[in-house]
């Protein structure tokens, strides 16, 4: 319910992120002309984007709250002249760093489907805009213009997710951590590796479709119907 909550909370602003996004976005050069077509697609069906981000921050929250929980939270510390406490400790952190990697790599299979729901979902945005796709080439617009707008259009999606899943998780393992007066460290490594890999698939599943996007010639586009 949390979860749900902020994307419809997220959905609701979704205007005003991507204003301040479009301010960032404008300063880039190469970017500059597509930053606000790249917005209108996702802020226009709403309810679609909603379950895309949905989907696949439902995933990653799963993923960081595990990492976070297993890794940062309650390590424990021993005295060293100890033998029998040290072997103790490191067996169990041994075991926890075990279940935590097997989780972790049974939710990546969720990741890699949601980002091909991401990848469907440009797609079908490339049938959709077709026509257009064929206003903006006819304006001037180049087929490297047109295959950035829809990578850029996939980094706003992924992005809300990432900032969704992540921040929920975070805050969660935090409040347990507070709740049980126990320690609490981000592991940023572990947690940085599932974020860049994370964009790196929905990345590659939308440079197909974003590819016959860029393809698409004019005067076929606007005879489209």
């Amino acid at each position: 319910m949390p979860l749900v909550g902020m994307v419809v909370l997220v959905m609701v602003n979704s205007d005003s992120l991507a204003s301040a996004l479009h301010l960032i976005i404008r300063q880039v050069r190469g970017l500059a002309p597509i930053s606000r077509p790249s917005m209108a697609y996702p802020l226009t069906f709403r309810f679609r984007t909603g379950v895309a981000i949905s989907l696949l921050s439902l995933v990653l929250f799963l993923v960081i709250l595990i990492i976070t929980n297993n890794l940062g939270v309650g390590q424990q510390a021993v005295d060293t002249s100890q033998s029998s406490a040290v072997q103790l400790a490191a067996t169990q952190n041994a075991y926890t760093t075990s279940i935590t990697r097997f989780l972790v790599a049974y939710l990546i299979t969720g990741v890699v489907f949601g980002a091909l729901i991401i990848g469907v979902i440009a797609s079908r945005a490339v049938v959709e805009r077709r026509q257009q796709i064929g206003m903006l080439r006819a304006l001037g617009f180049s087929r490297v213009l047109v295959r950035r707008s829809f990578l850029l259009e996939t980094g706003f999606v992924v992005l809300l997710s990432l900032v969704i899943g992540t921040a929920l998780a975070w805050w969660l393992v935090s409040e347990i951590a507070y709740a049980t007066s126990k320690g609490f460290a981000i592991p940023v490594l572990p947690t940085l590796g599932i974020l860049l890999g994370c964009c790196l698939v929905s990345f590659v599943c939308t440079v197909v479709p974003a590819q016959r996007a860029s393809g698409i010639l004019p005067a076929e586009a606007l005879r489209y119907e």
